[in-house]
């Protein structure tokens, strides 16, 4: 019920932005919308994990919080794990996000315990910094995480501000760029996710941008995720069986790209939203 009431509110606050002319209002509207995505990306971390689908690849049974005592060791690279000057976090995929560990030169560049974070829930170690109404780290890295997940691909997200804090709690303005990879035992099960980060600080506040055509690859990867696991949805309504499946096909895809082009990557609210508006505008049509 929860997220339910999340993505309705997410879809009234964008709905509202989308006809608002008034700078003032539409702040107030984009500070609403950031908070939401926010809440709902913490709700469904918390609840599901970086699965809110079925797929192909299976978890590990759910056990205690922390380092589970069926989860494979890292003994496999648990050496380069450990001495790459590369900035890794290992987070267990199940509900709650839970971190596995870290490498000492992730836990130096974020300035946290190594020790005290293992276990730890991601998002209670690393959560946005509260004087930024906009801040967007928590949503959009628990969006790609999710990717990573759905997918079994490696997720490479544009250079993200996500301020950290410092020894007296402080936050501290920091940009990364986030890749995000499925990491699977033998059996092919989905056992982790290697979170690896390089800070890019310096180059954003000289002045660097994104990629334009990073953006707009990964836009059209959400985009094709997101069609493709709202199709069977869809084409499964009894309602909308009379209508060819080319001209639903085309319609779902259209309005994914729009949701897409606004900024939103959060795969189930884009798939409940574009539902919602694909059944209205085909009923109302037919």
């Amino acid at each position: 019920m929860k997220r339910f009431i999340l993505q309705e509110n997410l879809a009234r606050f964008r709905k509202l932005l989308d006809e608002e002319a008034d700078a003032n209002r539409r702040r107030t509207l984009q500070v609403l919308i950031s908070e939401a995505r926010r809440e709902l990306a913490a709700f469904n971390a918390e609840a599901f994990g970086a699965r809110l689908s079925d797929g192909p690849f299976r978890f590990v049974p759910q056990a205690a919080i922390g380092v589970p005592a069926d989860m494979p060791d890292l003994s496999r690279f648990r050496q380069e794990f450990e001495t790459a000057s590369r900035l890794f976090l290992l987070v267990d995929p199940r509900a709650g996000l839970h971190i596995v560990d870290a490498n000492t030169a992730y836990a130096e560049a974020t300035l946290i315990d190594r020790g005290r974070a293992a276990g730890e829930r991601m998002f209670d170690v690393f959560p946005d910094n509260p004087e930024d109404p906009l801040a967007d780290g928590v949503s959009n890295l628990f969006n790609s995480l999710q990717a990573a997940a759905e997918t079994g691909r490696t997720h490479v997200m544009r250079p993200q501000r996500y301020d950290i804090r410092d020894a007296e709690g402080r936050f501290v303005e920091r940009y990364w760029r986030p890749v995000n990879r499925p990491i699977f035992d033998d059996d092919g099960r989905l056992v982790y996710l290697l979170h690896e980060v390089e800070d890019v600080t310096a180059q954003m506040l000289a002045g660097a941008k994104p990629d334009g055509d990073e953006d707009a690859a990964e836009r059209e990867a959400f985009v094709d995720l997101a069609f493709e696991k709202a199709l069977p949805f869809v084409e499964r309504n009894p309602v909308l069986r009379s209508i060819p499946s080319s001209r639903i096909r085309a319609r779902l895809r259209r309005h994914i790209e729009t949701l897409a082009e606004a900024g939103e990557r959060d795969l189930l609210a884009v798939i409940d939203q574009v539902i919602r508006d694909l059944y209205g505008e085909l009923a109302r049509s037919r």
